[in-house]
């Protein structure tokens, strides 16, 4: 009888569970990829936002869509996952922004700047926060600005002075567009600039350095991040492994040689 009663009991808690309405999935999903890196997705159980790249130039800032053009080098951008996703979408993406010298001479400095325009819900209020640390890899500016700021316009910031300014302009909640930079050295002829930037909505970052929109209802946040790092010319690589196949044959060579000795 006891055993008949509590199976009873967990066929009654099993359906009032079915019953319950299930919080819808929490990821970044619906990714449409608009060229170039510049991506816009949806988040959260109703989040939707915008992601643009820029690049910063002596001659001035241009999307990462224009920027081979503009500077002769070698443009590429990918995400991972890789896209089209699937329908449960991914807590995190990465999106990877490669600039490579092609050419035979170094490059001068250049900036690079994400900019992400977050709306938690139908209202488009969010609560924005920033995180920032110093360190390789590191964003070196940062800006938040309200959207419908009469005074202040972020793209206009960006296009018109290539620098941000380290300033929260959203206090309160408002409809939160913010951005991180990069500074890149100049680049040696087969050297590449990656930037991989995050997108999450699970707390994750791929930096110390982070932004954040909170949405109140329902609450969830999206984090946004990024690394930068210059990858070395393959002739470095190379000559890298040519160095380590010297001194290992060096090495064979001497053993040889006094394994050689004391058998004479």
């Amino acid at each position: 009888m006891k055993v008949t009663v509590n199976f009873a009991a967990a066929a009654i808690g099993l359906s009032l569970a079915l019953a319950i309405p299930q919080p819808a999935w929490s990821n970044i999903k619906n990714v449409v990829d608009l060229g170039a890196g510049n991506l816009s997705f949806d988040y959260g159980s109703s989040g939707f936002g915008n992601l643009t790249a820029w690049y910063v130039l002596q001659s001035g800032t241009v999307g990462s869509s224009g920027v081979a053009g503009a500077t002769g080098l070698s443009f590429t951008a990918h995400t991972s996952p890789s896209l089209p996703l699937s329908a449960s979408g991914t807590p995190q993406l990465l999106i990877t922004y490669d600039l490579t010298n092609t050419t035979g001479s170094a490059t001068q400095a250049i900036k690079f700047i994400a900019e992400v325009e977050p709306n938690g819900g139908s209202n488009r209020l969010d609560a924005a926060g920033s995180s920032i640390a110093a360190g390789a890899g590191e964003p070196n500016a940062w800006a938040i600005q309200d959207l419908n700021s009469a005074t202040f316009n972020l793209d206009q910031l960006i296009q018109q002075s290539g620098q941000l300014n380290d300033t929260n302009g959203c206090p309160a909640l408002c409809d939160v567009d913010f951005a991180l930079q990069w500074s890149i050295p100049a680049l040696q002829p087969g050297q590449t600039s990656r930037l991989i930037v995050s997108l999450s909505d699970n707390g994750s970052h791929n930096s110390a350095s982070f932004l954040s929109a909170t949405h109140t209802d329902p609450s969830e946040t999206l984090i946004f991040s990024g690394t930068a790092q210059v990858v070395p010319e393959p002739s470095t690589s190379l000559l890298l492994f040519a160095g380590l196949g010297i001194i290992a044959a060096g090495v064979f060579r001497g053993r040889w040689g006094s394994a050689a000795t004391s058998c004479g």
